[in-house]
């Protein structure tokens, strides 16, 4: 099985931080996303992942740290199970209490995606290149994100995802990601805000410091 990860990135200092998890590069390739800045180009981002040469790609916030790669790689194997292709946290309430958008949406935080079946799943769609076009919100999302559309269409085409499971901080913002009741990842939310609001950095450099005390170191 094929791993590669990828981040969509705007920070130096962040993306070093949070790429300091993973394995490394020779193991594991690296796709280091820059110049996406615009929050409808979440959509384009995805797309270019479609575009990796791998098996399964590791979408991977720069302000998501990954405290156990085995974790990771358990769900990498997991995906590339019969009829999978994808897994994700729900972008709903029960998992974060900031978050109410659509329970078939995977917040793209952190995803492991099969690249060949979506991107088939979305080519054969008769209107999905519209909706990203137009940045349509379509049926059950209750905030307008410009990757509902992607996740809406793999739910209507019945891909299997491999439910990850999201619960809040005690700093009232950050979200613990697990598999199989094993927290893995420890994500902080509003990385753009880093460079000039000193509460968010504040934030993600405690967790920062949090997720590296808590790491499973990778062999």
């Amino acid at each position: 099985m094929r791993i590669a990860i990828a981040t969509r990135s705007r920070s130096e200092l962040l993306y070093h931080r949070a790429s300091s998890f993973w394995p490394d590069a020779a193991q594991v390739p690296r796709h280091r996303i820059t110049g996406m800045d615009h929050w409808r180009d979440a959509i384009h981002y995805l797309h270019a992942l479609l575009d990796i040469d791998a098996d399964v790609v590791v979408n991977c916030d720069e302000d998501c740290f990954v405290m156990d790669w085995g974790v990771v790689e358990r769900v990498c194997e997991a995906v590339m199970g019969p009829g999978l292709v994808m897994a994700g946290m729900p972008d709903v309430l029960e998992h974060c209490h900031h978050r109410n958008n659509a329970p078939f949406v995977h917040n793209p935080f952190f995803n492991v995606l099969r690249p060949a079946p979506i991107k088939a799943m979305l080519a054969g769609h008769p209107t999905y290149a519209n909706q990203v076009l137009l940045n349509v919100n379509p049926p059950g999302c209750r905030f307008h994100e410009p990757f509902n559309a992607f996740f809406r269409v793999l739910f209507e085409r019945a891909a299997g995802t491999v439910p990850l499971d999201g619960r809040d901080h005690a700093d009232g913002m950050s979200t613990w990601l697990s598999h199989a009741g094993v927290p893995f990842a420890l994500h902080t939310w509003y990385s753009r805000q880093y460079e000039h609001d000193a509460v968010h950095r504040d934030r993600i450099d405690a967790r920062f410091a949090e997720a590296t005390h808590l790491q499973v170191r990778y062999t």
